[in-house]
């Protein structure tokens, strides 16, 4: 059976629970089948989806004979049935209510329509009188209008019923008066209309049954616009001119309504209430363009009144929507919001809604001090009516308003009380969520649970009073990580709403107060925290809250701790558990006590056994409450020793050996119980850990890290300062046998082929890619965190940091099945700390070029191990091991580093050593002078070089020639104080080093009009990287580098390079040089090539086709200025508008251009007033004619 062809229009599922989230829900609509019967059927969506069902959900279509039959479903898709509607009942074929189209048909539909959603653009004054310009307007085949006049104007204009104009009066606190008046002017109560040349077929989409339809998106918005604009045309005459359309003085109209006569369409495109931007056609009325518009229906505003007309009308002041078009598995907001579904009459929207978009609120209040709070509702109250909290993570939010109606409107909320919404500030609405703008929490409800959105108000009269930690529902995050809000004791829902809240860093979740615990029993205590790598303690009180006593210290900040062996504490029933995060003033306890009963003697507490080479210490704290005379300590279940103080050392050990420790408290009158148990292995490898990265914060769900899948592959690495490793108690050299990463939100999507790659830089920093050294240390075919916390990762090859260079630590994994918003980690803010790639649609795992690098570096955890290093004493003769008849010495005492071998970086750089072969290894000493000898009795050609002070070292003499009998070759003048460890590489027949040798030096233009340079090598050693220089002139000595530095390959096979200088404005002949530089420093020119350069593309050259195009700005980031290029196909009038994140235009250029050609303009980093802004990320949008485009800046100060 064959789709019918108007599906490949249609889009999201919109069913059962969710319909109340569409602006409409069971629009009733009158058909006609093509035997002249009249059916009743429904239409529910938006203007970007919607469809046709009957009153039991039944989803109906049209077959191709234009018939409204009954949809089946086929392969994922839906088709015709032969159930005639109104003749036949679907449970003939036991048809599945509520069908709709596949995901890929429904996302394909929103991304037609996204310049529809783009509500930003508000032309239209936010305070005083807003003039709503509405026309009347019907088809040439079309009746006139049925619904009386005085309808229409109740629903706009009456200043007591339910209408548009008296809801943004109440919705604004009486700061915006929304007027309308008709044209063409109605006669009496008649609505008098503008009739257009063309019939109502001509408006829908093309089919089998209408050929008189669009059949595109194109010949869609052409009809509609040259439709509007006819009819602005048609009734401008009657527009006084003393009418104010323009309130913000900006040359456009305000807003203007269309209402359509008759019924929305089902499955309909542009036969629906939508609102949207007259872009394509110039409209003018009184001299002022037309370009915010509202499209309604005749029927449509019968059943929904003032709701949808207010709904519209807020977004010509630039709200978006705050339900879902796509991904319906929760609804954030639903009926709490206008904005994200239509009551009658319509409900208020939120109090940040009204700060945000209706700017009607001045500024909103941060609780950032514990406390009681009070609110005002929201509809009845302009001031007092939102607080917000900040929760454990950047650019996420609590915020609260009160609900509760004002007599008129939020009457037909679910109930009235306390609402608690999680709000992300960067985001604009939640069209495309997630992530949300706002999501309001509820019962039951998760990231991925609808739960009761009913239920979401919070009082003494709902029973719900509290949101924390503790309670089932929490303030979970949008990345699912705990948020840290503490809001409880909520009152009545009276003429103003109270409630509490802690603010704090860490929360105790368990124990909560009410319970009873057995002295001598084991307990767990849980909490939750902001920064988890930091540690806790844990204090005890027994009366109430007056003294504590320490329990356990240095706990690992996991979210539990078992109390063993809990004390005895006389049967009190006042006893409180306080938690703390170490060395700060953050902390928490249960609310109410709970009882502790038994009685017995106390046990010595948290226990501690520190493994060393030789040796194990162990610590312990008092028993609560109690002085003992001594503590007995146990090895190994048989007593060791008795001491009287909190530490003891035992040095009776064997390395190697597993010993189990616990300590007794000895009393006057007996023996207590026995502590916690400890454990340790002291040996001579003794495995520590250190965190490098000091901060606390967590990236967002879009921000880019190793686990982020919102692109579907990702590439990135970070570097690790020596300085940092030795501050963080870490000298080399070592094992590294694990890392890991600070998870703070989880990946929703499973990364195939995840690699951990590792190496020594020199590198302080990631503002160059890293690409050479790196040595795969872990992977997994599919990897996907399953908790948040430390995520360690277990080598299968230790890395052996050298304890002089940086380290690098490089990510990677290959394409996700699909892009989402989540995988977050935490960071440590540092300039180019996170280099990064990423693509949708191929690996990015060996991409070591272009890219972007953020401050968010990753928090690092390294387990590692200290080996037992080689001595080597002066003047004693070693042999080299995997050389038959070669021994060395050095003239001083020196240490040999571990993990040397052809992949340590500058060893690497030796493209034609062969490692089978040679000898490679690593020295640390103490000497600047120090000299190497080698002593070799195996005939051939020996090449022996050493790498000292950041470039190789030829010995003498170079190579040695040992025909007979032993010849000796010597490395002079060895400086371990100039850079770290000395390598040494000695090849038999084989010459490790080879020079820079150039085949190939050019500059051409390409199609863009760019100049490419483009250069090969033969052979590369030792070589760091190019740069390239420029120069209107043939002079070196003046040239500018234009190039960051292009990293070399140092192969000894044909190497091609591309640069690609997009930075050219003038016309001139330009030159450049290509700069190589090696590792010691050295560097040499090549050149210069020339190109004839011409902004219409050079003498001679075949003419470049302009199109109309947004280039990139440049420089980007920028401070204090940036250039923003375009070309132009056609002459037009361009606009160019500079956004914030909010979505709020902060300046604007305007540019009129004759002719063809490329264009340009310099943005000062200043608003529209002149005033410098602010670092972070703007975003610059061009709209020429039907041309619109945007890309993001970003403002570095």
């Amino acid at each position: 059976m064959r789709r019918i062809a108007s599906l490949v229009f249609l889009m999201v599922l919109m069913v059962g629970t969710h319909l109340i989230a569409a602006p409409h829900s069971y629009l009733p609509i009158e058909a006609t089948q093509p035997d002249g019967s009249k059916i009743n059927i429904y239409a529910s969506g938006d203007e970007f989806h919607n469809w046709l069902h009957d009153e039991n959900n039944y989803t109906i279509v049209k077959n191709e004979s234009g018939a409204y039959v009954y949809a089946i479903q086929e392969r994922g898709s839906l088709v015709p049935s032969d159930l005639l509607v109104g003749r036949d009942s679907p449970n003939l074929r036991s048809i599945t209510p509520g069908l709709n189209l596949s995901q890929e048909e429904i996302k394909a539909k929103y991304d037609r329509y996204a310049e529809m959603r783009d509500y930003s653009r508000s032309r239209a004054p936010h305070t005083g009188d807003l003039n709503n310009i509405v026309i009347f307007i019907k088809f040439s085949d079309s009746p006139e209008f049925s619904t009386s006049f005085s309808y229409y104007d109740q629903i706009f204009n009456s200043p007591t019923g339910n209408s548009m104009k008296r809801y943004f009066k109440a919705a604004s606190y009486n700061q915006l008066t929304v007027n309308s008046t008709y044209y063409p002017v109605p006669t009496g109560d008649v609505v008098t209309s503008y009739t257009d040349i063309y019939p109502r077929s001509y408006f829908q989409p093309y089919s089998a049954s209408n050929t008189n339809g669009y059949s595109n998106n194109t010949e869609r918005t052409e009809r509609e616009h040259t439709l509007l604009k006819r009819a602005v045309d048609g009734v401008s005459s009657q527009i006084p001119t003393t009418l104010n359309i323009d309130g913000d003085n900006d040359g456009y109209v305000d807003n203007v309504c269309f209402i359509i006569q008759g019924q929305p369409d089902g499955w309909a495109e542009l036969l629906w209430p939508h609102k949207w931007t007259l872009y394509t056609v110039d409209a003018r009325i009184n001299g002022k363009r037309v370009s915010e518009f509202n499209f309604q229906l005749e029927t449509s505003l019968g059943s929904s009144g003032a709701s949808v007309l207010s709904h519209e009308m807020f977004h010509s002041l630039g709200a978006p929507d705050l339900y879902r078009y796509q991904d319906r598995t929760i609804t954030p907001v639903g009926r709490w919001d206008l904005m994200a579904a239509n009551l009658n009459p319509p409900q208020h929207m939120s109090a940040w809604m009204k700060y945000k978009y209706g700017r009607w609120i001045d500024n909103i209040p941060l609780i950032i001090t514990s406390g009681t709070y009070t609110l005002s509702p929201v509809a009845s109250s302009s001031s007092n009516n939102i607080f917000l909290i900040n929760s454990w993570i950047e650019n996420e939010y609590y915020a609260l308003e009160y609900r509760k109606s004002d007599g008129t409107y939020d009457g037909n909320l679910p109930g009235a009380g306390l609402l608690v919404y999680r709000l992300n500030p960067s985001i604009y609405g939640n069209a495309e969520g997630p992530p949300d703008e706002l999501y309001i929490y509820r019962p039951g409800g998760t990231n991925s649970t609808d739960g009761n959105l009913y239920q979401a108000f919070f009082s003494q009269e709902s029973g719900r009073t509290e949101i924390s930690e503790r309670t089932t529902l929490s303030g979970f995050l949008s990345n699912g990580s705990p948020g840290g809000l503490d809001l409880y004791d909520v009152g009545f829902a009276d003429d103003t709403i109270t409630f509490k809240v802690k603010i704090s860093d860490i929360q105790l979740t368990y124990p909560l107060g009410g319970e009873v615990w057995q002295s001598g029993t084991d307990q767990v205590i849980t909490w939750k925290s902001k920064p988890t790598e930091a540690t806790v303690e844990i204090e005890c009180s027994s009366d109430g809250g007056q003294s504590w006593h320490l329990i356990a210290t240095n706990v690992s900040n996991t979210g539990s701790y078992t109390w063993h062996n809990v004390a005895s504490m006389n049967n009190s029933a006042n006893v409180y558990i306080r938690v703390s995060l170490t060395g700060t003033n953050q902390s928490d306890s249960n609310r109410s006590p709970f009882t502790v009963s038994g009685s017995g003697l106390n046990v010595p507490n948290d226990l501690k056994a520190t493994a060393s080479n030789g040796y194990v210490t162990l610590n312990w704290l008092a028993p609560f409450g109690s002085t003992p005379n001594a503590y007995r300590i146990y090895r190994n279940g048989s007593l060791l020793t008795t001491v009287t103080g909190l530490t003891y050392t035992d040095y009776a050990i064997v390395n190697g050996t597993a010993y189990s420790y616990y300590v007794i408290a000895a009393y006057g009158g007996g023996d207590s119980g026995p502590s916690n148990t400890a454990q340790a292995i002291p040996n001579t490898t003794v495995i520590a850990e250190a965190i490098l990265g000091s901060g606390i914060n967590s990236t967002s769900n879009t921000d880019a890290s190793p686990i982020n899948v919102y692109w579907r592959s990702r590439h990135g690495q970070s570097v690790y300062t020596k300085a940092e490793l030795n501050a963080a108690g870490v000298t080399g050299p070592v094992s590294i046998t694990q890392i890991g990463l600070n998870i703070t939100g989880l990946a929703v999507r499973s990364m195939p082929n995840f690699v951990i790659r590792m190496g020594h830089t020199t590198a302080p920093n990631v503002s160059f890619w890293i690409s050479t050294g790196l040595t795969q240390v872990w992977s997994s075919a599919s990897y996907q965190p399953t908790a948040t916390g430390w995520n360690m990762y277990t080598l299968s090859t230790p890395f052996e940091w050298n304890g002089v260079d940086n380290i690098v630590v490089d990510t990677a994994f290959n394409l996700v099945s699909s892009w989402n918003s989540s995988g977050t980690v935490q960071y440590t803010s540092m300039p180019n700390g996170y280099r990064f790639v990423y693509n949708d649609n191929t690996d990015q795992t060996n991409v070591f070029s272009g890219g972007n690098t953020s401050n968010y570096r990753p928090n690092l955890k390294l387990k590692y191990q200290y080996n037992e290093p080689d001595h080597l004493f002066p003047g004693v003769d070693y042999p080299v091991d995997s050389i038959p008849g070669v021994t060395f010495c050095s003239d001083q005492e020196l240490t040999a580093v571990e993990g040397i071998d052809e992949t340590t970086p500058a060893i690497a750089a030796l493209q034609n050593l062969n490692p089978a072969t040679s000898h490679i290894a690593g020295y640390t000493g103490m000497g600047s002078n120090v000299t190497l000898t080698f002593n070799i009795s195996t005939v051939g050609d020996w090449y022996l070089v050493g790498y000292w002070g950041g470039s190789w070292h030829q010995a003498t003499p170079y190579p040695l020639t040992v025909s007979s009998g032993s010849g000796t070759i010597t490395l002079s003048g060895i400086d371990f104080t100039a850079k770290g460890d000395v390598y040494v590489v000695l090849s038999p027949d084989n010459n490790p080093t080879l020079p820079v040798e150039l085949s190939h030096f050019s500059a051409t233009l390409t199609a863009e009009n760019y100049v490419q340079l483009t250069w090969t090598s033969q052979t590369e050693s030792n070589l760091l990287g190019y740069n390239v220089y420029r120069n209107d002139a043939s002079d070196l000595s003046s040239a500018l580098k234009v190039s960051g530095l292009i990293e070399g390959t140092n192969t000894s096979i044909a190497q091609t390079y591309i640069y690609v200088d997009e930075e050219l404005q003038q016309d001139g002949t330009y030159y450049y040089w290509l700069q190589n530089v090696d590792m010691d420093g050295t560097v040499g020119f090549h050149g210069p090539a020339s190109v004839d350069f011409s902004t219409g593309g050079g003498p001679g050259a075949p003419p470049i086709p302009l199109v109309t195009r947004l280039e990139n700005a440049y420089p980007n980031p920028f401070n204090p200025d940036t250039t923003i290029r375009y070309q132009l196909k056609d002459p037009a009038q361009v606009r160019i508008d500079i956004y914030n994140l909010k979505g709020q235009i902060v300046r604007s250029f305007s540019q009129s251009h004759d002719a063809p050609g490329y264009y340009r303009l310099n943005w000062d980093g200043c608003d529209g007033s002149g005033r410098a802004l602010s670092s972070g990320v703007y975003l610059y949008k061009m709209s020429a004619g039907s041309y619109q485009a945007a890309k993001k800046l970003v403002l570095k100060k």
